[in-house]
């Protein structure tokens, strides 16, 4: 579901950002 390969590669600039905005995601679901 949460899988950082399935999202767009439109959505973002690179693999790095997408690894980056995806953290990003997790971090806000644990708080």
């Amino acid at each position: 579901l949460f899988s950082p390969g399935a999202t767009s590669l439109d959505m973002f600039k690179n693999y790095k950002d997408r690894g980056e905005q995806f953290e990003r995601i997790v971090k806000k679901l644990k708080d």
